[in-house]
């Protein structure tokens, strides 16, 4: 919080995001959640980080400036002691529901760090990393790679005759011999090796079962296979799975009390929504969540199964960006229950298997090596001056991370100057075909045909890879918004990284930097950019 910036308004957000327990009709509308349970003040060079230690999944923040609350400027913590919410039963029908059965069991922490004359946003990131250092969270190897690829094997489409969908049936998108060819080609286009993640190659899971046994797509043979040529070459791949959602069997959770259940007595959908819209798409599948006390048991039977198949590690695409309570007669939990399920969880796969995450919560930090869809946009709120990539800052040195999918951002460049600006991996999501998506989970797999944009995507590498391998892995030293659209990160190796990410150029040092370009140059060695 910068004070005095003239704007109005207020901020008020749950960490970690809405409840997905309730049943959401217009879901899809929704602010970024918060990852980081923290907050910054700064003021006349001074500042002040706040860290939630505990009962962080409770907890909101709350900040307003001067003239909307009260005459001071405001943000601090508020605590959700019993989970409540408003039940629409009809449209003008509404009421607020207590859960009475289980509040929140942790002790309420709430840590002070204080800064440095001047040191601004960028030393708030510096001492939340040196803070979880000292926590024993477990820091990434630093040896870097600039890559990240994603390739997805199968889905769950609805099968036709004479054009009338009759029933589902796993169809293989992306044969192992394929995914071999990704990998090769793109590592033989960038400096160092990159990163896979194998999703939707469990059938267990394409189908809508929960995370168990694991039964892979297309044999065990071609995939031990795969695995061996890959680490051949120094290739990690890591087998990615879903272990809170499922479409089929697995105990649920169910909605909030007793006055409620009589009115929607059904498992806490999880809906697709039409693009643009707070809509549901009922035609797509719909996906419930699992009681957080299963999830370890799961856990454990995936981690036994994979034995021989020559996995670098397990990304897990739930556990480390979910949070919600169960509301089951008889088994209540709070946020705060399930949020230490799920750790406890990460902290079982973690012993036999790097981890990687998806969105990475910081509950569900602690063990892992990698995130994956970090956040890199905040919720363009009126407020605000302007956005920093405090997430990327605070983990840097700490762990790898990556940011959306390139293939998946409506503007590509954008996507590869912020990777450059916070040392992020470049992501792309692939598969060999994508022409039967439709109406299917990963119908939003619309640029992933790896045939027909592997062009593209090759020209992407052979510009920006370089330039990541130099800065992945490495701390931020600061971070500094120098105009509109214009950030520059200074990196703990000395490397100096400009970028425009608008639509003019801009002078910068008296050299002028083009529209979406960028700048990155080291003491005494000029810069290279475009």
């Amino acid at each position: 919080m910068n004070f005095n910036n003239g704007r109005s308004g207020v901020y008020d957000a749950p960490v970690y995001g809405s409840n997905k327990a309730f049943l959401y009709e217009a879901y899809a509308v929704a602010r970024e959640d918060i990852h980081l349970p923290v907050f910054g003040i700064y003021r006349d060079g001074q500042s002040a980080l706040a860290i939630i230690n505990s009962g962080a999944p409770q907890a909101r923040i709350r900040a307003a400036t001067n003239g909307n609350e009260t005459i001071r400027n405001r943000v601090y913590p508020v605590f959700q002691l019993r989970e409540q919410d408003e039940q629409h039963i009809a449209e003008d029908v509404f009421q607020t529901v207590i859960q009475k059965d289980d509040g929140i069991m942790s002790d309420l922490e709430v840590t002070f760090l204080f800064g440095k004359e001047g040191g601004g946003y960028s030393e708030m990131a510096s001492m939340l990393r040196e803070y979880l250092r000292s926590r024993g969270m477990e820091t990434a190897d630093a040896a870097g790679t600039s890559v990240m690829l994603s390739i997805y094997g199968a889905v769950n489409g609805k099968q036709k005759l004479f054009g009338v969908p009759l029933y589902d049936k796993e169809q293989q998108i992306t044969s192992c011999e394929e995914a071999k060819e990704i990998a090769e080609q793109i590592a033989g286009e960038i400096e160092t090796a990159p990163v896979v993640r194998l999703a939707s190659w469990d059938v267990n899971t394409v189908k809508g079962y929960g995370v168990g046994a694991f039964q892979p797509m297309g044999g065990k043979d071609a995939l031990k296979e795969l695995t061996e040529q890959l680490r051949e070459q120094d290739i990690p791949v890591f087998l990615s799975e879903p272990f809170a959602r499922v479409q089929k069997s697995g105990k649920g959770i169910r909605l909030k009390k007793d006055a409620i259940r009589s009115l929607a007595n059904e498992l806490s959908a999880q809906y697709s929504y039409f693009r643009s819209s707070n809509a549901a798409d009922r035609n797509r599948p719909c996906y419930y969540l699992l009681e957080g006390a299963v999830v370890m048991e799961r856990a454990k039977q995936l981690a036994s199964s994979l034995d021989g198949y020559g996995f670098a590690g397990i990304a897990v695409e739930d556990l480390a960006d979910t949070s919600y309570g169960n509301y089951r007669k008889g088994q209540v939990s709070s946020r705060d229950t399930t949020e230490k399920n799920f750790a406890q969880a990460l902290s079982a796969l973690a012993v036999d298997y790097p981890l990687m995450v998806n969105g990475g919560y910081y509950g569900g930090l602690k063990d892992v090596q990698f995130v994956y869809n970090g956040p890199d946009q905040g919720s363009s709120l009126d407020l605000a001056d302007c956005e920093v990539p405090f997430y990327q800052m605070a983990l840097s040195g700490l762990k790898h991370y990556a940011g959306e999918a390139v293939n998946r951002k409506e503007n590509r460049r954008s996507a590869l100057l912020l990777a450059l600006e916070t040392g992020s991996l470049i992501q792309y999501e692939l598969a060999g075909d994508t022409s039967s998506l439709q109406g299917t989970e990963l119908e939003q797999l619309y640029g992933a045909d790896w045939n027909r944009n592997q062009e593209l995507i090759l020209q992407e590498l052979s510009e920006f890879a370089p330039m990541i391998s130099r800065i992945s892995g490495v701390p931020v030293v600061k971070h500094e918004i120098l105009a509109p659209h214009v950030a520059r990160t200074w990196y703990e190796n000395g490397w100096v990284v400009t970028v425009n990410k608008g639509d003019a150029p801009t002078d910068v040092a008296g050299e002028e930097l083009e529209a979406w370009g960028y700048r990155m140059e080291r003491s005494g060695e000029g810069w290279s950019g475009h």
